[in-house]
């Protein structure tokens, strides 16, 4: 099985699910229906029989995804709302709230967890275009 098919499929956001990866030593995964899961469920069970047979434990492998995979990422749909309303308001307020998150983005904050989580449905997919 592929982790990124796995994903893919279960419509999940790479970088909420690599920070989380960790819960899944539990067979679940915060926010994540388990039950219509089947091909991630069956990934987690190997990831997780791999990972026993490595000698890994939770903590360890707790520590090595949050280490690897920031809580917080310039998601578009933030950044679009910092630049509108910069432009449109000259209120700079939420863009000096991302770059004050983006200076540590591997510490949850408290009072941020809006930044943390994947974005909502009707924002995805979102595309960019370079004007370059």
């Amino acid at each position: 099985l592929d982790y990124l098919q796995c994903l893919r499929l279960s419509n999940l956001d790479f970088t909420y699910t690599n920070r989380n990866l960790w819960q899944g030593f539990s067979g679940e995964l915060p926010g994540v229906d388990m039950r219509d899961k089947v091909k991630l469920m069956d990934w987690l069970n190997l990831w997780r029989e791999r990972l026993k047979t490595q000698g890994l434990n939770n903590e360890t492998v707790k520590d090595q995804l949050l280490a690897a995979n920031p809580a917080y990422i310039p998601r578009n749909y933030w950044v679009e709302q910092a630049i509108t309303q910069a432009r449109d308001e000259s209120d700079f307020s939420l863009f000096n709230d991302l770059m004050e998150l983006f200076k540590n983005p591997f510490v949850e904050q408290a009072g941020k967890e809006k930044f943390y989580m994947p974005p909502p449905p009707h924002d995805q997919p979102y595309q960019t275009f370079c004007g370059t």
